[in-house]
């Protein structure tokens, strides 16, 4: 489990950090990003426990 969950903050991180589909270096620190990207690990953690996720299996439902 510990993998998955370290590949999935790499990907996030990676992903906020790419120049081409990423957090703007003009306007946001390297800490800012650090912070976001942390946070959007959270909310990724905590929606999706299991797949599918239980959170977003209702919302499509409804």
């Amino acid at each position: 489990m510990t993998l998955i969950r370290d590949a999935v903050r790499t990907a996030i991180e990676d992903f906020l950090w790419s120049d081409a589909t990423g957090l703007s270096v003009e306007f946001y620190t390297e800490e800012e990003v650090k912070e976001r990207s942390e946070e959007i690990f959270r909310h990724v953690s905590r929606a999706y426990p299991t797949i599918p996720s239980p959170f977003y299996e209702k919302t499509v439902a409804a």
